[in-house]
């Protein structure tokens, strides 16, 4: 089966929770399954997941990480 596994973080390199959750899952669906990963990611971290994931993920697809705003703007 094909899988689009979908992110709102980079699971690759793990800095916390989410990434750690996402990237267990990511690598036990790719036993079974072709998948696909997308999540928001710099180019640094595009090439380190390409690295890292190797044949195991058929393809990632990223785009640029939203801009992150002051804490005054958000409030």
């Amino acid at each position: 089966m094909k899988v689009l596994f979908v992110t709102i973080e980079p699971p690759w390199p793990i800095i916390g929770g989410t990434p750690m959750r996402s990237y267990n899952l990511l690598v036990r669906i790719a036993q079974q399954h072709e998948v696909y990963l997308a999540c928001p990611a710099t180019a640094s971290q595009t090439a380190a997941m390409q690295e890292h994931f190797g044949p195991r993920v058929k393809r990632i697809v990223t785009v640029p990480p939203p801009r992150r705003r002051p804490v005054w703007r958000r409030m």
